[in-house]
């Protein structure tokens, strides 16, 4: 099996043609089950947060063990700025100016943890949009939002 790092780049190649193709990305998963069934899951329409616990307990009936979702996102390049992540944090990320446009790929493993990845998405005027090369976000950061920690946990109360 493939490192989840190189199971987010094999994503990000396949969201590349779909937006050279398109110009947007809707959300969807890949997932693999424990029997190593591959599975993709596009919104169907429904809110994020529905679409959130629906994979979720997706994920717990077929004994999904890595997945990652992909979507079209807004972040705050704030570099060292703490005013602007305050303010950020207080109004949103599509209230500040310094936001940028990205597909995020937000990945788990249930061996391997947690990564997040993007790219940014540049729309210059009159030309068609493209998509920057991915960057997975530094090691150690918070990482939370709905789609972060999908997969089934185990319970370890007896």
């Amino acid at each position: 099996m493939t490192t989840l790092r190189e199971f987010v780049e094999t994503a990000s190649r396949n969201i590349d043609t779909i937006f050279r193709r398109t110009g947007r990305i809707r959300p969807m998963v890949h997932c693999v089950t424990r029997d190593g069934d591959e599975l993709i899951f596009p919104s169907t329409g429904e809110d994020k947060d529905t679409f959130a616990l629906m994979m979720r307990a997706l994920f717990e009936l077929r004994d999904v063990v890595r997945y990652v979702m992909m979507d079209e996102a807004w972040m705050v390049e704030a570099g060292n700025d703490e005013a602007v992540m305050r303010e950020a944090i207080k109004h949103g990320a599509t209230a500040s100016p310094a936001r940028v446009e990205i597909v995020m790929f937000s990945a788990e493993d249930h061996a391997e943890g947690q990564l997040m990845a993007f790219r940014k998405i540049i729309r210059p005027e009159g030309k068609l949009p493209y998509l920057d090369p991915l960057q997975a976000s530094p090691d150690g950061g918070l990482l939370s939002g709905r789609f972060v920690g999908l997969l089934p946990r185990k319970s370890t109360l007896q």
